[in-house]
């Protein structure tokens, strides 16, 4: 699998920044790159800022599975990148079968990569959606610590909150097959209505699945708030 992503505006003095949202930004996006390469057989594809590349890879503990790359096709308006055109450029870069889109600041265990093998055996095309709960954790995790990865199972489990907004639930993460990438119009990446755009075209497609795991598959993204011990 691939996961890609497009980081937020961070750099490698964010982590010492006096602004708390840089030093929250930079904090989550320490975390979720080195719990990305920590799952089995997947390959981290990002796109970011220079210096937001720079600081990921200073993160990623195997250079060989980690790319990063100037984001592409910023719209001159908005100054923001298009999601179709993040789409295809992640799926060109791509070397696997599934590719995921993700929340930056979103970790996964070991049960995602079930998920996906599970529909792999009974889809051709699919799309494997999920919603993440909501963990307050502004602290950067000790990977050196065998027990990273069960304690914070533990935590997001016991502590963390469904994932809504104005009554909504709000989906993390994107998986597809490669060779059968989502298409949609020119729109925004940050803005609302591409999320909706891909499930509408899944979900009216009778050849195709569109499938919930939030209900097998644990996510955790995470938000401000104190530390959980």
């Amino acid at each position: 699998m691939t996961i890609w992503t497009v980081l937020p505006d961070v750099d490698q003095h964010s982590l010492s920044s006096q602004s708390r949202v840089r030093w929250l930004d930079s904090i989550h996006t320490a975390n979720t790159i080195q719990a990305w390469h920590r799952l089995p057989q997947t390959q981290v594809l990002l796109f970011g800022s220079t210096g937001a590349c720079a600081l990921a890879a200073t993160l990623a503990p195997s250079p060989d599975r980690h790319r990063c790359y100037a984001l592409p096709c910023i719209n001159p308006t908005h100054l923001a990148p298009t999601m179709d055109c993040l789409f295809k450029n992640a799926s060109a870069l791509a070397r696997t079968e599934f590719v995921m889109y993700s929340n930056p600041a979103t970790i996964y265990f070991g049960d995602l990569i079930e998920a996906i093998r599970s529909v792999d055996r009974m889809y051709q095309e699919v799309l494997l959606v999920g919603s993440a709960v909501n963990l307050p954790h502004p602290q950067l995790i000790n990977f050196k610590d065998h027990t990273w990865s069960a304690d914070l199972h533990y935590k997001a489990t016991a502590f963390g909150a469904s994932a809504h907004q104005s009554g909504h639930k709000i989906m993390h993460y994107f998986v597809y097959r490669r060779a059968l990438t989502p298409s949609m119009p020119v729109l925004l990446h940050g803005h609302p209505f591409w999320e909706n755009w891909i499930l509408t075209s899944y979900i009216g497609n009778s050849k195709a699945a569109s499938i919930d795991a939030s209900a097998v598959v644990l996510a955790v993204t995470f938000e401000d708030g104190q530390v959980i011990f």
